[in-house]
């Protein structure tokens, strides 16, 4: 079991214990001059980079190999780049895609630390009185921290903090006009091939409060590992607008999928793929005096190339 602390930010999220190491040697009489401060900072940043691949190794090899689930962000700590896709049916004739869904490349800088570049999603509304197209707000940076982890053999669990941030780059039709600020923990535990991944974090915009909201999203997977590719999943996603337009309100859908990888394909790169078709479960399907659930249900897809 290893300790740490993670989020990222927005977003957001990933960090573990430091190993001291001391030496008994004997210190010479006759002291080396210093290199010289550029000689330093080159060797220091060359080895920096010529190592990244080994802190990499060593975050995967001591935490648990679970899937990343289709809608909640896994908790561990990872290096990929992310492509999801969402095709909601938001009312009757009235459709929403979204491409990319904000997920984006995510790096390990350290053992315990995952930094997520979020990409901008790419949304199409037909249907209804404001259909169009272009980009919504981008989920600009997450950094994700690992708090606690065991691997399978040693525990089977994982907790990480995350932070994320957006800004308001998309547009008119789909932008929120304001910067977010969300905070986050990610957790899990497994017994064999069984395991339970959780997630809440809260969204708090900078400005327009009145009419946004703060909103607390939650997230709970049950996934089964079948032989070594198939990772079928059943999530529940929770989203509670503590005020704004919609505050007091509330919203639960249920998601059942199935994730397939890794695939090994060169070298380091494996991908993995999935997909899986979301429902609202509850409240009754309202659009006065807001809209709400959001959307009625969604086939999602992903697409990840680890490395």
């Amino acid at each position: 079991m290893s300790a740490t602390i993670p989020l990222t930010v927005m977003m957001l999220m990933q960090t573990g214990g430091a190993v001291a190491q001391s030496s008994d040697a004997a210190v010479p009489s006759t002291v080396p001059p210093l290199p010289s401060d550029s000689t330093t900072e080159q060797g220091g940043l060359g080895t920096y980079f010529s190592e990244w691949f080994q802190r990499v190794d060593t975050a995967l090899a001591t935490q648990p190999s679970w899937a990343a689930p289709l809608i909640m962000a896994t908790p561990r700590i990872v290096e990929l780049f992310r492509f999801d896709t969402s095709m909601a049916e938001v009312r009757t004739n009235v459709n929403l895609d979204n491409y990319g869904l904000g997920r984006g490349l995510s790096l390990v800088p350290n053992e315990t630390t995952q930094v997520t570049l979020g990409i901008p999603p790419y949304e199409v509304r037909t249907g209804g009185r404001q259909p169009g197209a272009g980009f919504a707000d981008l989920p600009f940076i997450t950094v994700k921290e690992r708090l606690f982890t065991a691997t399978e053999q040693e525990g089977n669990y994982l907790v990480t903090a995350f932070l994320g941030a957006g800004a308001p780059t998309g547009v008119p039709l789909y932008t929120q006009n304001t910067y977010t600020i969300t905070p986050g923990l990610y957790g899990g535990k497994g017994w064999g091939r069984f395991d339970v991944e959780a997630s809440s974090s809260v969204s708090f915009p900078v400005e327009d409060v009145a009419h946004i909201g703060k909103s607390i999203v939650s997230n709970l997977v049950f996934q089964y590992h079948i032989d070594r590719i198939f990772w079928p999943e059943i999530e529940f996603n929770h989203t509670y607008w503590i005020d704004g337009v919609r505050g007091g309100r509330s919203q639960l859908f249920t998601t059942i999928g199935l994730v397939l990888g890794r695939f090994e394909l060169i070298d380091r790169l494996k991908m993995t793929v999935g997909a899986g078709y979301q429902v609202a479960l509850s409240p009754a399907f309202i659009t006065r005096p807001v809209v709400v659930p959001t959307y009625r249900n969604a086939l999602v897809t992903t697409f990840r190339l680890s490395f």
